[in-house]
């Protein structure tokens, strides 16, 4: 009864309580709104700036010591270039032929694409395997001034690799089936190029800054050409320019000149060289070229294209100029200066300017007075080890190597 009561009673004093404040007041008085606002912390001190060091001076310019280039020569009117150098037991051969995409583009690309078809000794299958085995690669490719056949093994192996080689480039057996599959993969390789404003672009300069037909302006394939293609043209191109004394053989690393030139000559000793004048170079037949007299404009209209792509240049220095290093490192600098904005476009605009290579010197037999192999690019990336035996040409070029012909700038010896 106490219990209950206290609470009762403690009920009515709260009750009470709360009443109160209201208690004599108008109707319309309302209490005014308390302060709500966040009690502010202690200040928070300022992180230090961050000093950047000076880098320190560029030191003197160190020596570059390049190993020594030598030359040997077969019987048969091979020229065999060796670079030693002995700190791993590798070996990369490159035999180059002189002619390319400037000679036909169709043939240049079929041919070379087929040396791995099969030769009339050897089929595709035990090329590949033979040359899996080893743990090697092999493969070949067309350029616009030449096609290269290349390998890479372990020293134990070159006389494998060479030989593989030699049987490819003399022995070809161009089989029917597989060109009908190059032509395939050539006019879907067209189709996708013909949507890509970045290879329009490209074609376009191209033939805008060199005189007509001149084997660097040429327009985009038609997949009537490409049909056009057949295994007798593909044997006579081959059988034009495939020989001896139109190629050159690089070899570098460990082996030594005395080892190469036993190699060369076991080898490669049955390939035939060219008997009498060998063909004309088709960059001679231009001796002369003309600037524009004022700014002009083409257009390729794309609707519904996502993206433009601009060229902007001319013809300028050629190769061999003096100045050519001068013009290459400035144009390598302003490149790199502002990386957001040249992208993926540096390269082309890098070469576009200065893609002046209006004459070429072959080395010998095509146009006298060559003197040994001229600087060349890397050959198209190659797969150390194969998962399988067809995929041992894991780098076959596209139907048309734009990045050869971009990279002629780099490759040419031709003056103005």
């Amino acid at each position: 009864m106490f219990t209950r009561t206290t609470n009762s009673f403690a009920t009515a004093l709260v009750v009470a309580a709360l009443a109160a404040p209201g208690c004599g007041k108008p109707k319309g008085e309302t209490t005014p709104p308390t302060d709500n606002k966040p009690v502010e912390g202690p200040p928070v001190a300022d992180k230090p700036a961050r000093v950047y060091q000076d880098p320190p001076p560029p030191t003197e310019p160190r020596e570059v010591q390049f190993p020594d280039l030598q030359k040997i020569q077969t019987k048969n009117g091979l020229e065999i270039y060796v670079v030693e150098n002995h700190e791993v037991p590798l070996v990369t051969a490159q035999l180059v032929i002189k002619a390319g995409t400037m000679d036909d583009e169709q043939l240049a690309e079929m041919t070379a694409n087929m040396l791995g078809e099969g030769t009339k000794t050897r089929t595709k299958a035990k090329i590949d395997e033979e040359i899996e085995f080893v743990g090697g690669s092999l493969g070949a490719g067309a350029g616009v001034h030449d096609t290269s056949v290349y390998t890479q093994v372990l020293k134990r192996d070159v006389k494998l690799a060479l030989t593989l080689m030699a049987d490819e480039v003399m022995n070809p057996a161009f089989p029917p089936a597989a060109l009908d599959k190059l032509k395939e993969k050539s006019k879907t390789n067209l189709k996708a190029m013909k949507s890509n404003s970045d290879v329009l672009a490209d074609q376009l300069f191209d033939m805008a800054a060199y005189p007509s037909g001149h084997p660097y302006g040429r327009p985009l394939p038609t997949e009537a050409q490409i049909d056009a293609v057949t295994v007798d043209a593909v044997k006579k191109f081959h059988d034009t320019f495939y020989r001896s004394n139109n190629s050159y053989l690089i070899l570098s690393g460990d082996i030594t000149v005395p080892e190469a030139e036993k190699l060369g000559n076991e080898v490669f000793a049955k390939w035939k060289p060219i008997e009498g004048q060998a063909p004309a170079n088709p960059l001679n037949g231009f001796k002369a070229y003309k600037h524009p007299p004022k700014l002009i404009v083409h257009l390729v209209n794309r609707p519904n294209s996502a993206q433009s792509d601009i060229r902007v240049g001319n013809l300028a220095l050629a190769r061999k100029n003096p100045d050519w290093i001068k013009l290459d490192l400035a144009s390598t600098s302003s490149a790199a200066a502002r990386p957001g904005v040249c992208s993926s476009t540096c390269a082309r605009r890098r070469a576009s300017p200065t893609a002046s290579t209006p004459r070429w010197s072959r080395a010998s037999p095509r146009a006298p007075g060559g003197s040994g192999p001229r600087p060349r690019p890397p050959p198209p990336a190659r797969c150390s080890r194969p998962s399988s035996a067809t995929s041992r040409r894991c780098a076959t070029p596209r139907s048309r190597p734009r990045s050869s012909r971009t990279s002629r700038v780099r490759r040419s010896a031709a003056s103005r």
